[in-house]
């Protein structure tokens, strides 16, 4: 009799769990609470400090570079974009995806640093975020044509341009994912920081470290709402895979104490990657933060790096 009782229960616990992680990691929201939940708390407070330093100098550079918004509609979503048009960009693009939860004015820090450098700077809002429409968010999934119809449009603005992806975390999905489809035209390298290597394999491990469940009772409940839902194979959004077919040069940053999308993800996809590449390891760093603990060292070898591309 105890089995009766229990199976249903055990059952309807395991369909409930499903529904609140489908809620919180697919739907629509400000994330940042999130954080000492998934255990990101210091990272977040470390990245609220660097970032409230660079404030003034952010807010200063904002207002006297010029910048427009561009839209772009695609797959029944309406996507906006800052772009930051540098006067001796020369062809030079940086397109600089965020990461999940936020939107792009969290990436100012690096728009500027691009900037600086002397690129163009597009920073999208990813779907579901920001001033970007959408009520589900793709992890990296759906934005990969988004990226690539980004890309598009700053060749219709440019046909001259000289294009380098940057990304954080999904934003670094994204990116790659992108990277692995067909005629990326003007692309010359792509720059990923802290990427998971799939989406099963991040839900996968944030299940056993949040929910203390073996994934599989997890995930064959979460499989069936994605693809009704949303129209998203957990299966198929595999940052490895594309990676894997991608045809320009990747460099893969991470930090070495990321407790949120283990280090081992960026070893992972570097030993698939099939074209010219490296990889950065910051020491100290956890998840999202390389750049804010790796400073001028940190952007020092992206900019080295993609400087050896810019032909």
């Amino acid at each position: 009799m105890k089995r009766l009782f229990i199976l249903p229960l055990a059952a309807a616990a395991l369909y409930g769990a499903a529904r609140g992680l489908f809620g919180i990691s697919m739907c629509r929201g400000n994330k940042m609470c999130l954080a000492g939940f998934v255990n990101l708390d210091k990272e977040q407070r470390r990245m609220n400090d660097a970032l409230k330093r660079e404030k003034n100098a952010i807010d200063a550079w904002q207002k006297g570079v010029k910048h427009e918004s561009w839209h772009i509609s695609t797959d029944g979503a309406a996507l906006y974009a800052q772009a930051f048009i540098n006067d001796e960009g020369c062809g030079r693009w940086a397109v600089v995806a965020h990461g999940y939860g936020c939107d792009g004015t969290l990436m100012l820090y690096a728009a500027k640093r691009f900037y600086e450098r002397g690129y163009n700077v597009l920073l999208p809002d990813l779907r579901a975020h920001g001033k970007s429409s959408g009520k589900y968010i793709g992890w990296g999934w759906k934005d990969r044509y988004d990226i690539y119809n980004w890309c598009s449009l700053i060749k219709k603005h440019d046909p001259n341009a000289k294009i380098v992806l940057y990304g954080v975390s999904m934003g670094a999905a994204a990116v790659l994912m992108a990277a692995g489809e067909k005629h990326m035209s003007g692309v010359r390298c792509v720059i990923s920081d802290c990427s998971y290597t799939s989406l099963k394999d991040i839900i996968s491990y944030r299940t056993r470290r949040m929910l203390h469940l073996p994934p599989y009772v997890v995930l064959c409940w979460l499989r069936p709402a994605c693809r009704k839902t949303m129209g998203l194979s957990i299966d198929d959004a595999s940052v490895l895979r594309q990676v894997k077919k991608c045809s320009v040069p990747l460099m893969f940053c991470h930090g070495d104490r990321d407790r949120f999308v283990p280090t081992d993800n960026a070893l992972e996809l570097y030993s698939a990657a099939r074209v010219p590449k490296r990889l950065m390891l910051v020491h100290g760093a956890g998840h999202g933060v390389s750049a804010f603990v790796g400073g001028d060292k940190y952007w020092n070898s992206v900019f080295e790096f993609a400087d050896m591309f810019e032909r």
